[in-house]
């Protein structure tokens, strides 16, 4: 059971393909300081997996995108205005290679 003092983060993933099959795809998910997993607000599944460390106040988020496995850890206590952004390209979506100016990611990760 989540204690009331507990933060609770907003993350926002924003995916945009361009080329042959341009799309965009936006997830949103609620994080609870302290928990292990993440809540997909807009009812996706996507292969995002939340990490909270409570001594080192990290948070760790890691995507598991085909055989690509990255890790971007979060530190609670550098937060610059509430939130903060993350941009990075990948090469392989779901088991497909796409060109890396095809493909990217921004991550927003904001406390309310």
């Amino acid at each position: 059971m989540l204690k009331k003092d507990h933060s609770v983060w907003t993350a926002t993933v924003v995916t945009t393909i361009t080329g042959f099959n341009p799309n965009t795809n936006v997830y949103s998910y609620t994080f609870y300081e302290g928990s292990a997993t993440a809540v997909d607000t807009g009812g996706h599944q996507s292969g995002f997996n939340w990490a909270y460390d409570k001594k080192s106040q990290k948070i760790t988020l890691t995507s598991i995108a085909g055989k690509d496995v990255y890790d971007l850890v979060y530190s609670v206590s550098d937060v610059k205005k509430d939130s903060e952004k993350w941009t990075f390209l990948s090469q392989n979506l779901n088991g497909l290679t796409i060109p890396t100016p095809d493909y990217s990611q921004v991550i927003t990760l904001s406390k309310k």
